[in-house]
Parts: structure tokens; C-alpha cells; sequence
């Protein structure tokens, strides 16, 4: 033993290396204890792969080296005590994340750590670990709202952890809530009367909220979430018409934009005061001719430009073929369906250069005679 311990001290790493090696010394434990702190790494490594002295692996866990802590890890004696007093108390986080990340841990075992556990590990576990429903319930309750939220982004929680957060006093842990798509129907209608907009503008947005939900959000005082009503494809037909009436241009222009909107309706919306809302008629894929004959006559350029590039009517494209608006000629002059004899008027007589070289180009491109041999 003594002559062991004199080794243990030799300047030659091969030689302190078999002293750690050789079978006699696994029971001295003060030859382990002085070579746990020599300066060659691989021998402090060999003591934490080896050794099953708790305390020598506490303090290896904690050595500078990455190697070194790492095989304390993968230590045959490595024991839960071991691995729980790493995760209370080191002072390295990777190798906290490193155990939380490596091995099984029974539900008793987390329950009792993160009550102690710093709230940045407490998050690790809340955004990495697979645990069970008592554990996220546990994490439910952080006094650490980001851990909250990050409980409310998760899709496996149960309806009740799910309606328990949509009352939560952070507005970012509701609104991860209102984001999550497994939450139910009940719990949207509740998150529809919430205090934060940007809660409720994710309600009205999203295209799983049922109608009872969005006629409620309909009459929501922020403009935002009633044109998100307007956009949502789920909005029903009654709803959206009663929105064609309200005071923001903005919503008048959402549900004019609406596919589902029929021709009786956007008709209607033909007669608007308001510019932006004629224009979402004009490029609405359910107006017919007959809007479009209205819309030739408008007095905004942009209108009558939209209504020459999408009726095929020839007479609607005949009349807009004089709109004192360059743009609404060329227009015009680029459609195929636009007549030959008004192309060849417009390629010949129109007062624009542009206007009339587009138009002699539209005449060859659909008019010019078949080839023959």
C-alpha cells in the first residue's frame, strides 16, 4: 500500500496510470481521493468510469474536463442519488442537461427535484423531456410564466390542463393556448371574450373556430378581429352580410373579397362609397357581367382598368376601348378577348403609340391567318 501510494506520485503519467489500474488499489480509497485531482485527464477519467465512490463521482461531475464529467455518466455504478444530487446541485448545465437528457426518471424522482431545481432547468425540462401528465400538470403551476406558456404550447396536455391555462394572468400563456390546434370548442368561445385582442384575433382567424364562436367575435370592438372574421373561410353566409354593413372599410373590403360571396351580394357592394371595397368586387372571382357593366362606368381608372382586364364581354370591352385612361385602353388592348374590329380601330386610331402597338400585337398573336404551304 505504501509502496502504491509512493507511485501514485511519480512524475510519469504511465506509471501513476497503472497504480490506478492495478486491482489492489480499488480498495484505497485515499490513492483514488489523489488521483482524482491529477492533471492528466485520462486518469481522472479512468477514476470516474470506475470508481463507485458516491462522493468521488460528486466531485468529478463537477471537473473541468467534458470527457472526465461525461464518464462519471456512463459509470457502471452510476446510481439515481448520483444523478439527482448532478441535477440539484452542479454547477456545470451542460451536464445537468446532459443527465436530464440520458437517463429515465421516474415521476417521483422529477416531482421532488423541481421544486429545488433553478427555473432554467425547470424550463429544459418543460421544452425537452417526454414526462408524464402529473409532471406537466406540476410544471402548470411554475410561478415561472414562460414555463407556463411553453406547457400550453404542448399538443398531449388534457382538455383540463388546457382550460385551466386559457385563465391563466399571463396574456402569453392564454394566447399559447389559443394558438395550440388541439384546443377544443369551449375553450376557443371562452378565449373569445378574452381581455387581450391578440387573443381573440387568433380565435377569429383561425379556420376550426366553429360559427356560434364567430358571430360572437363579429361584434368585437377591435377592427382587427372582425376582419379576421370577415377572411375566415368558416364564417357563415348571414354573418358576413351583417359585416358588409360595418363601420370600418377594412371589414366592408374582407367580406367583399369573401369567395363565397354570391353575385346578388356583391352587387350590393357595387354601389359603395368607397373605393377599395368596388376594387375587392371588381377582382372577386364570383362577379359576373352584369357587375362588371355597372363597374365599366366607374369613376375611379383603377376600377374600370380591372374590369377591362377580367369581363370577356366584347361590349363591355368595345365601350372601355374610348376610356379617356391610357391604362384602361391598354388593358384592353391586351385582352384576347377583346374584338378584332376594335383591336383594329384601336391599333389604327387610338391617340397612344403604346396603346396602338400593343393592340396591332394582340391582332397578330389571336387573328393572324393559318399557316399554309
Amino acid at each position: 500500500e505504501e509502496t502504491l501510494e509512493k507511485l501514485a506520485s511519480d512524475k510519469s503519467k504511465h506509471v501513476r496510470y497503472s497504480v490506478i489500474s492495478n486491482p489492489v488499489c480499488y480498495k484505497i480509497r485515499k490513492i483514488w481521493e489523489k488521483l482524482s485531482e491529477d492533471t492528466d485527464e485520462d486518469i481522472r477519467s479512468y477514476i470516474a468510469f470506475r470508481t463507485s465512490d458516491i462522493e468521488l463521482q460528486k466531485k468529478l461531475s463537477e471537473d473541468e474536463s467534458e470527457t472526465v464529467r461525461e464518464n462519471v455518466l456512463i459509470n457502471q455504478h452510476n446510481r439515481a442519488e448520483i444523478r439527482a444530487w448532478i441535477v440539484q446541485n452542479s454547477s456545470k448545465e451542460s451536464m445537468i442537461f446532459s443527465v436530464l437528457d440520458k437517463f429515465d426518471w421516474p415521476d417521483e424522482t422529477l416531482m421532488e427535484l423541481i421544486d429545488n431545481l433553478p427555473k432554467k432547468i425547470r424550463l429544459y425540462i418543460a421544452e425537452n423531456l417526454t414526462v408524464s401528465e402529473v409532471v406537466l400538470r406540476k410544471l402548470a403551476d411554475d410561478l415561472w410564466e414562460e414555463i407556463r406558456m411553453v406547457i400550453a404550447q404542448k399538443t398531449s396536455i388534457s382538455h383540463d390542463m388546457r382550460t385551466k391555462l386559457a385563465e391563466d394572468p399571463c396574456d402569453k400563456v392564454r394566447l399559447a393556448i389559443a394558438q395550440n390546434p388541439n384546443t377544443d370548442q369551449s375553450t376557443k368561445a371562452k378565449l373569445a371574450g378574452d381581455t387581450w385582442e391578440k387573443v381573440r384575433l387568433v380565435i377569429a382567424q383561425d379556420s376550426d373556430t366553429d360559427q356560434g364562436t364567430l358571430v360572437k367575435l363579429a361584434d368585437d370592438p377591435c377592427e382587427k378581429v372582425r376582419v379576421a372574421v370577415a377572411e375566415n373561410p368558416n364564417t357563415d353566409q348571414i354573418t358576413a352580410i351583417k359585416l358588409a354593413e360595418d363601420i370600418s372599410a377594412k371589414v366592408r373590403v374582407a367580406v367583399a373579397k369573401r369567395h363565397d360571396m354570391n353575385a346578388k351580394n356583391l352587387m350590393k357592394f357595387a354601389d359603395s362609397e368607397l373605393d377599395e371595397v368596388r376594387l375587392a368586387v371588381v377582382n372577386n372571382p364570383n362577379s359576373k357581367n352584369k357587375i362588371f357593366v355597372k363597374l365599366a362606368k366607374d369613376v375611379c381608372p383603377e376600377i374600370r382598368e380591372k374590369v377591362a382586364r377580367r369581363t370577356d364581354n366584347r361590349d363591355i370591352r368595345e365601350e372601355l376601348s374610348y376610356d379617356e385612361e391610357e391604362k384602361v385602353r391598354l388593358a384592353v388592348a391586351r385582352g384576347w378577348g377583346t374584338g378584332k374590329r376594335t383591336l383594329e380601330r384601336m391599333a389604327r386610331d387610338d391617340e397612344s403609340q403604346d396603346v396602338r402597338l400593343t393592340a396591332r400585337a394582340t391582332v397578330i398573336t389571336w387573328f393572324k391567318p393559318p399557316y399554309h404551304c
